[in-house]
């Protein structure tokens, strides 16, 4: 029996930049990509086809194939995605769908398609949390051209989160951040934050998050003449 409520789209993610980090993404947990498509292919004929957890399930599957390099299948899972997002006018789907995609062309180191990417995806956003990691990837985009002025100001171009205080996806802005204290060669202050956002993500289990903050973890110490710590 139909209920009006089954057109109601459920909050799946309110404010991760990444699918992986939510409970739908399992944390950050790698599946095999095998396994993955095997999955996603037979969710895709239950049910839940016409209800908005299926977009989720095209964005954690372009997640897990943009993370072995199979950036044509992620870019058409992202596509796919995005129709479910644009269709509940869900921005917990939508903007990491933008961001991911944006994330896909810095891979292929093509910088001004990434950022066209995320210029488009901050039209008509109003969330602070939104917002902020738009502009950090944007940074991400900028450090990896080397582009160090530009990066500073998007990092800088809304309130300077609290480093003592992490929240509300933050972990994403914190991380760009780290990268852009160790291009300025500001490497104590670099390792003081990555070590709390590692800590932070081992305590709610944040797979994905604790691997990415401990390799920005080794690069520090090993910045600062720490090898023993840095292996």
């Amino acid at each position: 029996m139909s209920s009006r409520w089954d057109h109601i789209p459920m909050q799946y993610n309110q404010f991760e930049p990444k699918l992986f980090r939510t409970l739908i993404g399992s944390k950050g947990k790698f599946t095999p990509v095998d396994q993955s498509i095997a999955f996603a292919q037979f969710f895709r004929q239950t049910e839940f086809k016409e209800q908005n957890m299926m977009g989720f399930s095209y964005g954690v599957l372009a997640e897990t194939m943009y993370e072995v390099n199979l950036f044509e299948d992620a870019l058409n899972e992202i596509e796919g995605g995005l129709q479910y997002a644009y269709r509940f006018q869900d921005t917990g789907l939508s903007i990491p769908l933008y961001l991911l995609k944006s994330r896909i062309y810095i891979a292929k180191k093509q910088f001004a398609a990434a950022q066209a990417v995320l210029d488009h995806a901050i039209e008509g956003v109003k969330e602070w949390y939104w917002i902020r990691s738009i502009q950090a990837l944007k940074a991400y985009c900028y450090l990896m051209e080397s582009d160090i002025k530009n990066a500073e100001i998007e990092l800088f171009k809304t309130k300077r989160p609290d480093i003592l205080k992490i929240e509300l996806g933050q972990e994403f802005w914190l991380l760009v951040y780290v990268r852009f204290l160790l291009a300025t060669n500001r490497y104590e202050e670099a390792l003081k934050i990555v070590i709390r956002v590692k800590e932070k993500s081992l305590n709610e289990n944040q797979i994905s998050t604790m691997i990415e903050a401990s390799i920005l973890e080794s690069l520090c110490y090993m910045k600062v003449n720490q090898k023993e710590p840095a292996y």
